[in-house]
């Protein structure tokens, strides 16, 4: 359970993938896509409250979420998920759909979302999809005639959830306590890499990148060494 007085002596592993949507009267329609440990302080980077934003959203600021994506196995694949999102004309799992270069809308964007939760390649994962934006708003950025997101389309394991980062900034006291109530100790991640490992080198499944680094260890436990 998140603590708030233990945040700062534990590193947290969260990777998501986020979806913004522009508020400048120019460009309403306009949103933005990318990924993030931390989803509450990339909005205030994005909007200029500090620094390290991304050039492309300067001209656009305001900003607000939309929603997030998270529960990736790695950052790997949420940056693959991001990567597939951004480029659905380009993606080799979505070549089916006529997306078009271009076309950075709200809607298209959520469309996409929603194929790429349906196809194996990602909804394989057991992934969440967090809507940060209230539902009522989430609805009057498409066609009131079409539902946004088909749960019963979705994996069962993908999770769906709804909540600003005001509530979590005021249950837990902090402005980026989303990351750490919905992270991974980095610890309990990478201690789960490893055994992993392990299994596939006893199974002679062998990972030829870290198969060294693991004979290493053993010597060191054998020796006794804390490591």
């Amino acid at each position: 359970m998140y603590e708030n007085e233990n945040a700062q002596n534990i590193r947290y592993d969260f990777d998501c993938v986020y979806l913004i949507k522009s508020l400048n009267p120019n460009h309403q329609n306009y949103c933005y896509i990318g990924t993030t440990p931390d989803p509450q302080k990339r909005l205030r980077q994005h909007n200029g409250e500090i620094a390290a934003g991304a050039e492309r959203t300067k001209a656009k600021r305001p900003w607000k979420f939309v929603l997030i994506v998270y529960g990736f196995p790695n950052k790997k694949a949420a940056l693959q998920f991001e990567w597939a999102w951004q480029h659905p004309y380009l993606s080799r799992h979505l070549q089916n759909s006529n997306y078009q270069k271009n076309d950075n809308t709200i809607k298209t964007k959520l469309r996409v979302l929603q194929e790429m939760l349906r196809v194996n390649a990602f909804g394989r994962w057991s992934l969440h999809l967090h809507i940060v934006m209230s539902l009522k708003d989430l609805g009057e950025l498409v066609n009131p005639s079409h539902q946004v997101f088909d749960i019963g389309q979705f994996p069962k394991h993908t999770k769906v959830t709804q909540g600003s980062f005001e509530d979590y900034q005021r249950n837990y006291d902090d402005k980026y306590a989303f990351a750490y109530v919905n992270g991974i100790p980095r610890e309990q991640r990478l201690a789960h890499q490893l055994k992993k490992h392990e299994e596939n080198i006893k199974n002679k499944s062998v990972c030829y990148v870290c198969h060294e680094i693991l004979a290493l260890l053993n010597i060191y436990y054998m020796l006794g060494f804390d490591v």
